[in-house]
């Protein structure tokens, strides 16, 4: 037994240092397309899951306790913003022991625009690409309401590969260059696949179309597309009555459209109105949920979005 005890003591006495390090990063995200940002500079080199179960909406999640439990034995958590998900800024604010995070939406250079505050958008948008935190002057917003979906913007997404490459190398030191060669070339691939998709949609520019929620602010705004409505507010929350007596009859001025439902909410709404109205429909999921969890979601829903929107406003006459 001595034996035995001296054997583990000269062990752990010729340790090096560096063993103390991180071997796997154990990254956790918010949601899905978050996930795929992160595994595009991690590779395999890191530990990284979602932390919601899929298909479920961000707003209004609960944190079950297993989830709770990986919150706490994660090395980093990547997410979004306390707009996107408001339970888990509850969540981190009220633990007791910090936990290592970065909230995307607050780094730096990332472009920031306002949820619009009506059921009709305005017709006008500036497209300025170099405005931030102000947002479209084009569009009212309420004090500090800023639409989080900001991935929807390829540059947003650009900008913050570099920022997970810092804060994952910051954990591996060691992988350091290997995470900034995978995040210039997730950049480089975003960028060319921008270009294919602005020239796919410059047929159907000026076409209208009414989404769900508000949440394609960033996309309408990058690829200068013109959505005219939403059923639902900007946290999703459904309209009353009154609101969607209101949003028919405008609608039913305004013309011919396309209309868009969200897989994470009941369509019932949508498809009562599109009905109504005599309308074309399709899906939009701006969280990539349908999409097989890995680097390529992200590019596959920026094609999806364009596809969907593609195949529904070429079939309307030119306005």
């Amino acid at each position: 037994m001595i034996h035995i005890v001296a054997l583990f003591l000269s062990f752990i006495a010729s340790t090096p240092a560096w063993s103390n390090t991180i071997d796997t990063p154990v990254i956790l995200t918010d949601v899905p397309v978050t996930h795929s940002l992160v595994t595009m500079v991690t590779g395999d080199t890191a530990n990284v899951s979602v932390l919601m179960k899929s298909g479920a909406s961000p707003h209004d999640y609960s944190l079950r306790p297993s989830e709770a439990r990986s919150l706490q034995s994660a090395d980093l958590l990547v997410w979004t913003s306390s707009e996107l998900t408001p339970w888990l800024d509850r969540v981190l604010q009220s633990n007791r022991q910090a936990i290592n995070n970065v909230q995307l939406m607050n780094a730096p250079d990332t472009i920031k625009l306002p949820y619009r505050q009506s059921a009709m958008f305005d017709d006008t948008h500036d497209h300025d690409h170099g405005h931030s935190d102000s947002g479209s002057e084009s569009h009212s917003a309420a004090a500090d309401a800023i639409d989080p979906h900001g991935w929807l913007d390829p540059v947003n997404a650009s900008y913050w590969l570099d920022v997970i490459a810092e804060h994952v190398s910051a954990l591996d030191p060691d992988n350091s260059q290997l995470y900034a060669r995978n995040a210039k070339a997730a950049k480089e691939k975003i960028n060319t696949l921008s270009l294919e998709l602005d020239a796919k949609l410059s047929s159907v520019r000026g076409k209208p179309f009414i989404v769900f929620h508000d949440s394609y602010h960033y996309f309408e705004d990058r690829f200068n597309l013109f959505a005219t409505a939403a059923i639902a507010l900007a946290d999703a929350e459904l309209p009353g009555i009154r609101r969607m007596n209101e949003l028919r009859t405008q609608l039913r001025e305004f013309g011919e459209a396309c209309l868009f439902t969200e897989p994470q909410f009941n369509d019932k709404l949508a498809v009562t109105l599109a009905r109504d109205l005599d309308i074309s429909t399709g899906t939009l999921d701006p969280l990539g949920s349908g999409f097989e969890q890995g680097p390529q979601l992200y590019f596959n829903l920026l094609q999806h979005l364009t596809d969907e929107l593609h195949q529904c406003l070429s079939s309307l006459a030119e306005q």
